[in-house]
C-alpha cells in the first residue's frame, strides 16, 4: 500500500470497468473518486483536488486523449499526474498519449503489480509537488523567498544517456535501432561492469536485456536497489517471452518497467521516454525542494534544516494531514558514542564527523522528505504521505548505509565507524509537532 489517503480521480465511460477499477484502488487503501463522464472528470479535478487522475479509455481512446490534453491545458490541473489506460497493444496510441501530456501509460491486459508499480511512481511525484508548495511557504516565514516555478515535464527528453546491460556476446541491434541520435548508449555485459559504469558517470536510465530465464541478470535490480545512490534510477527490463518467468517478482525486486518481445522500435523508445521524463521531472522538483535550504533555515554545521524549521514545517504537515487524513511519519537518528569520540579526539574532530553523517542522511533521504539536525548528535527526517511500514524501510536503509560507512576524519589515522540508533513515530490523532518528534525520540533502540 502506498498511502492511505492518496486521492485518485478515476474515469471510465464503462460503469462496470469504473466500478472494478475504483474498488481495486479502495482495496489498496486509496481514496477513489469516481467520474463516469469527461465533464465529471473536469469538475472533480477542481472540486476534489485529486493527487492523481486515472483515465481508462475503454473503447474510446480519442475521447481519453482529448481529456488528457484538456487537463494539461488548464492552469488549475496542468500539474496533476495523469495515468492513461487503453485497450490493446497499440504503440502508436502510447506515443499519442505522451504527446498529449500523459505522465504514464498502460495497455490492457495488465497485471495488478504492473498497475500499482506505475501508480507508485506517480504518487511520489504528486507528494513532491505538494511538498514543494508547503516547504516554500515555511521558508517564507523565515524571510526566504524562491523565484523557482513548478517545473514542467519535458515533452520529449533530449540528450538521454542509457546504460544497456546485456548478456555477453549478445548484439543489441533491436535495442540500439530504437534510439535516435538524442540517445547516448553505453553497453556492458556483466553486473560488475554495470556498477562500475554507474559509479563513473550519470545515466538517465538503465536497460537490462534478458534473453533467457536462466540469466544471472535477473538479480541486477535487487543488487541495484541496495545501493542508495541508484535507488531511484529507472530500470527497464527488455526480455524474450521466456526471459522473465515471473514478471511480478521482477517488478517487486526493483524494476520500473518490463517490455517483452516482439516490440516495435517506437514502442521501446516511447516507453523509455516516459521513464526518463518522469525521472527528470522528479530531479527538477528535488532541486526546488533544496532551494528552501538557506542560511536562515539551515544548520551551520551539517547544512540540514534547523530544529526550528523542522517543527514549523511539521506543524504545517500535521495540519494538512488532518484535512486528509494523510500519513506522516518521523524517523529519528542518534549517533551512538559521540561522547567518546569527542573526548578522545576533540570536538573539532567530532564536528567534522557529524558534518559527514548529516550530509549522508540528507543525501539518502527521499526527495519529498525533510532532513533536519534536531540537536547535538541527533537527526530527524519528516516523511510525508508515508505509512509506517514504508517509513521503517526508508529509516533502516539510511541507518544501514551510514553504519557500513568508514568515515575519514582529520587527525584520526584509522577509519571511523559509527552506529545510528533509530526510532520512528507515525501521526495519530491530534498531535503537535513537538509531541510527534518526542514519540519518535522515545522509540530509539
Amino acid at each position: 500500500m502506498i498511502t492511505t489517503a492518496t486521492r485518485i480521480l478515476v474515469h471510465s465511460p464503462n460503469p462496470d470497468e469504473l466500478s472494478i477499477l475504483a474498488q481495486k484502488l479502495r482495496d489498496e487503501g486509496f481514496r477513489a473518486i469516481d467520474a463516469l463522464t469527461p465533464r465529471d472528470v473536469l469538475t472533480a479535478s477542481v472540486d476534489e483536488s485529486p493527487n492523481i487522475v486515472i483515465i481508462d479509455t475503454d473503447t474510446s481512446p480519442r475521447v481519453g486523449l482529448t481529456l488528457v490534453k484538456e487537463l494539461k491545458r488548464r492552469e488549475s490541473t496542468q500539474h496533476m499526474p495523469v495515468f492513461l489506460i487503453a485497450g490493446g497493444r497499440n504503440a502508436g496510441l502510447e506515443r499519442e498519449a505522451m504527446d498529449a501530456g500523459a505522465d504514464s501509460f498502460l495497455a490492457k491486459p495488465y497485471g495488478d503489480t504492473q498497475f500499482f508499480s506505475r501508480l507508485s511512481l506517480l504518487s511520489r511525484l504528486a507528494t513532491m509537488q505538494e511538498e514543494i508548495s508547503r516547504r516554500t511557504q515555511t521558508a517564507a516565514k523565515y524571510g526566504v523567498t524562491s523565484s523557482a516555478m513548478m517545473p514542467e515535464p519535458s515533452a520529449h527528453p533530449t540528450d538521454v544517456s542509457v546504460l544497456v546491460l546485456e548478456e555477453d556476446g549478445v548484439a543489441y541491434s533491436d535495442v540500439a535501432a530504437a534510439f535516435s541520435d538524442d540517445y547516448r548508449i553505453e553497453q556492458v555485459h556483466d553486473i560488475a561492469s554495470a556498477f562500475e559504469m554507474l559509479g563513473r558517470r550519470d545515466f538517465d536510465a538503465v536497460l537490462v536485456d534478458i534473453r533467457s530465464g536462466s540469466s544471472g541478470l535477473l538479480n541486477f535490480c535487487v543488487d541495484l536497489r541496495k545501493n542508495s545512490r541508484f535507488y531511484n534510477i529507472p530500470v527497464m527490463i527488455v526480455a524474450n517471452q521466456d526471459g522473465v518467468p515471473d514478471p511480478d517478482a521482477v517488478l517487486e525486486s526493483g524494476a520500473t518497467d518490463i517490455l517483452t518481445r516482439p516490440f516495435g522500435e517506437d514502442q521501446l523508445r516511447t516507453r523509455m521516454e516516459f521513464l526518463v521524463r518522469q525521472q527528470r521531472y522528479r530531479l527538477s522538483m528535488l532541486g526546488i525542494c533544496r532551494e528552501a535550504r538557506h542560511i536562515m533555515t539551515s544548520d551551520g554545521l551539517t547544512g540540514l534544516y534547523t530544529h526550528g524549521f523542522l517543527l514549523e514545517h511539521l506543524t504545517s504537515q500535521i495540519a494538512d494531514a488532518g484535512r486528509g487524513p494523510k500519513n506522516l511519519t518521523i524517523g529519528f537518528f542518534d549517533v551512538k558514542g559521540m561522547e567518546t569520540i569527542n573526548a578522545k579526539y576533540g570536538y573539532a574532530a567530532g564536528d567534522r564527523l557529524l558534518r559527514q553523517i548529516g550530509g549522508m542522511i540528507g543525501g539518502l533521504a527521499r526527495g519529498e522528505d525533510l532532513p533536519a539536525r534536531y540537536g547535538g548528535e541527533e537527526f530527524c527526517v519528516a516523511m510525508p504521505d508515508t505509512p509506517t511500514d514504508s517509513a521503517i524501510t526508508a529509516i533502516h536503509r539510511i541507518a544501514g548505509v551510514v553504519n557500513q560507512t568508514e568515515f575519514a576524519v582529520f587527525k584520526i589515522n584509522q577509519p571511523v565507524r559509527v552506529h545510528l540508533k533509530t526510532g520512528f513515530a507515525t501521526l495519530v490523532g491530534k498531535e503537535t509537532a513537538e509531541s510527534l518528534v518526542q514519540r519518535a525520540r522515545n522509540m530509539i533502540i
